[in-house]
């Protein structure tokens, strides 16, 4: 795998959830020795078009961090066969 990455709707300071998922990205991506590429603030209107970018552009597995991203990450995973797992932190 040359490249791991991850889409997020908002900046990476928000809130401590994109940071964390960023830092375990980087983490995966480097026990794997892997390029890794964060694509932050995208929000949700052009989700789809940045996962195809990512996928397109040589990623390998992508994460797709937040919960209104799964139609999307679904659909691209399918189309250009490459895994995209959706992930949101649960709530209490």
């Amino acid at each position: 795998m040359k490249q791991v990455a991850i889409a997020t709707p908002a900046k990476a300071e928000r809130l401590r959830l994109e940071p964390a998922g960023i830092q375990r990205g980087q983490a995966a991506a480097a026990s794997v020795g892997a390029k890794f590429v964060a694509q932050t603030n995208i929000g949700y209107d052009k989700t789809e078009a940045v996962l195809r970018q990512l996928a397109q552009g040589g990623a390998g597995f992508i994460v797709a961090h937040a919960s209104g991203y799964d139609t999307a990450a679904s659909r691209i995973a399918v189309q250009l066969k490459v895994p995209i797992m959706t992930y949101d932190i649960p709530t209490r």
